[in-house]
């Protein structure tokens, strides 16, 4: 395939790694993404250049400290989780589509929304259960260390994908591996059976 290439293939690690790591917190990784490209870490698709803009990093900025204090609130954490759930594939399609070089724009668009939406979605819907038995286990007390794991996995996982793209897919079958064994045993096993 003529697209199959060592810039393609890096580029789509690191577009699917960011989206998931919206999955995790919307703005946190899209901060990190717009200094990335303000400081030429990476560099996004010419049509997505204004996410490097001074503009976009202010957006981020704001966006990403209201994010993190409004999930360390206990009950408002569910609340804004559901508003976070489109947000966060529309973030992953976007961050995605912005890595994904080398390609002719209809795969850059179809790719983003797929992989980098669909990758994000199942990020988010994943600790989005897994809240919900921090809540059934803790009452909500233990949800703001699970929002501030969120925040804490969402930082260090932009930066792997920014710069060891593997290591953050490696994480991210890890992830969902664990996710499911507690959502098996915490969240699931206490279903009332019919």
């Amino acid at each position: 395939m003529e697209y199959l290439n060592t810039t393609m293939i890096m580029s789509v690690l690191i577009g699917i790694s960011l989206a998931a790591c919206t999955g995790f917190r919307v703005f946190l990784p899209m901060l990190i993404s717009s200094i990335a490209f303000k400081l030429g870490w990476i560099t996004p698709i010419e049509s997505l250049l204004w996410l490097g803009s001074y503009g976009a990093l202010i957006i981020f900025l704001v966006a990403a400290i209201f994010e993190t204090l409004a999930f360390l609130i206990p009950w408002i954490d569910h609340a804004f989780d559901m508003i976070a759930a489109p947000l966060a594939v529309l973030a992953g399609a976007v961050l995605a589509s912005a890595m994904f070089k080398d390609m002719p724009v209809t795969m850059q668009v179809g790719l983003g929304i797929i992989a980098g939406g669909g990758t994000a979605g199942a990020v988010h819907a994943t600790t989005s259960i897994l809240r919900i038995g921090s809540t059934k286990l803790t009452g909500g007390v233990g949800n703001p260390l699970f929002g501030k794991l969120e925040s804490l996995v969402a930082v260090i996982g932009t930066f792997l994908a920014i710069f060891i793209p593997i290591i953050m897919i490696l994480f991210l079958l890890c992830f969902f591996i664990v996710a499911y064994k507690l959502i098996t045993k915490f969240v699931l096993k206490s279903r009332p059976r019919n």
